[in-house]
């Protein structure tokens, strides 16, 4: 949709969106383990504004907003059995706390020269397909997710749903290997990859080899892939 030098410009502006607004409580976020129906369905209990800002999977919710709410809600389900820490994070980011930086990376993007979608595009804030047909709709969509929940669970289901079977991590861990493993539990015809770079060190190295999770598919031997074999750099 955009090139890698576009993509560079709407990082910068999006930081510098955060920089030049004025927020009096930046807020906190804190990840809290457990069914994320029942997650979401006791944070008007706590008071304050709180809102669940990333569904990652069905039994993982990251929650953001008011700093003060934030910490009573690490104390509170904590005390119900769950698992919640506080995030280490500048912003109470995917909040409304984060929103008036929104209106200027608008800006920005409108200037950039964005294309529509040539393959299948899913996006955060709904899980759904980026529209082939509207551009406003898709600017505005793209500055919105700052301040937006993601809907990380959705947007894995809507994958699934268009026909994608193997899911591949591009990065130095696997947290989002297991997330979308944990999504798709209930198929049988799903195969997640993620890296295995034991140290930062590896992450320079010419081959990258690539671990694949297939518990769920019958008869498929373990998977290791060779990525950027015979470069010298990446």
């Amino acid at each position: 949709m955009v090139t890698f030098a576009e993509a560079l410009v709407a990082v910068s502006a999006r930081a510098r969106a955060m920089a030049s607004v004025s927020i009096g409580d930046k807020g906190k976020m804190a990840s809290v383990m457990g069914p994320t129906d029942e997650i979401v369905r006791r944070l008007p209990e706590i008071g304050g504004y709180l809102t669940p800002a990333n569904i990652n999977s069905r039994k993982q919710t990251v929650i953001a907003g008011a700093s003060d709410a934030v910490d009573r809600a690490v104390d509170y389900f904590n005390k119900l059995g769950l698992i919640a820490q506080l995030i280490p994070v500048s912003h109470a980011f995917h909040s409304k706390v984060v929103a008036p930086a929104s209106d200027a990376l608008y800006r920005t993007i409108c200037e950039m020269q964005i294309a529509f979608p040539r393959i299948p595009l899913v996006g955060n804030i709904d899980g759904e397909l980026y529209p082939t047909h509207d551009m406003d709709i898709i600017r505005r969509r793209l500055a919105d997710q700052m301040a937006s929940s993601v809907q990380f669970v959705k947007g894995i289901e809507t994958c699934y749903r268009e026909g994608a079977r193997i899911f591949v991590e591009v990065g130095p861990k696997r947290a989002l290997m297991a997330l979308a493993e944990s999504i798709l539990d209930d198929k049988n015809d799903v195969i997640c990859l993620a890296p295995i770079i034991p140290n930062a060190a590896a992450s320079v190295r010419s081959t990258m080899p690539c671990a694949a999770s297939t518990r769920r598919v019958s008869h498929a031997p373990r998977m290791y892939l060779s990525l950027w074999r015979g470069r010298s750099r990446l």
